[in-house]
């Protein structure tokens, strides 16, 4: 199995991405956390959306939540490259 093999459990698998991604100025789809609150994948989710993601709802949480929960766990922000390192 790969990593990514928890996504076809997840609970939003077949939805309209765009419950999840809204645009600039729109509120949340409240269907996207009802998804993430009925999943039962929610921290394979989080993992990989803290690693990779910076739009979106994931696992229940916004963009904003991710910056600081990578701040807090002191992990670089997804496409950040240390300089200087070999």
């Amino acid at each position: 199995m790969g990593d990514n093999d928890w996504t076809l459990r997840a609970h939003c698998r077949g939805e309209d991405p765009n419950i999840f991604f809204p645009k600039r100025g729109e509120a949340l789809d409240p269907r996207a956390d009802e998804h993430c609150n009925a999943c039962s994948v929610t921290d394979e989710c989080l993992d990989t959306a803290l690693r990779t993601h910076t739009l979106g709802r994931w696992a229940k949480t916004s963009p904003h939540d991710r910056m600081i929960i990578r701040r807090q766990r002191k992990m670089e922000e997804p496409g950040e490259e240390k300089f200087g390192t070999a």
